[in-house]
């Protein structure tokens, strides 16, 4: 499902929209996160749901480091180090989805190797 397609703009959106402020209009704001956070995952799920594994891994990630420099969750880290991991944890996932295949290309041309490429498809918005 495309953001420009009928079936977004006619029924996905609308649907989406109508329950989300009929939520917030009984006071029901976790109910309306929790939707909204539903619905996201089904519009990811439509283009291919094998990828949902993979962006709710990196949400929970990400969630987590932002509890601990929050301050949420105790720990006895400094903040910088917290900070310096989930950068570099996400620019790992980020390499190994985008530049996997590139860096097997450039090894086999340097070094006259036949590497096999892992034909990784890049998930939609892994580079968010």
């Amino acid at each position: 499902m495309l953001f420009n397609s009928c079936q977004f703009i006619l029924i996905f959106l609308p649907v989406a929209l109508i329950v989300y402020f009929l939520l917030n209009k009984f006071k029901l704001i976790k109910l309306s996160t929790i939707w909204l956070i539903l619905a996201s995952l089904y519009f990811y799920g439509v283009w291919n749901y094998k990828f949902l594994f993979v962006i709710i891994c990196s949400i929970i990630f990400n969630y987590f480091c932002g509890e601990l420099l929050s301050g949420k969750i105790e720990h006895e880290f400094n903040n910088k180090i917290v900070l310096t991991f989930g950068i570099i944890i996400n620019i790992l996932f980020l390499g190994y989805f985008k530049y996997t295949n590139f860096i097997i290309e450039n090894i086999n041309d340097v070094l006259h190797t036949q590497f096999n490429y892992m034909h990784i498809i890049m998930p939609l918005a892994v580079s968010f």
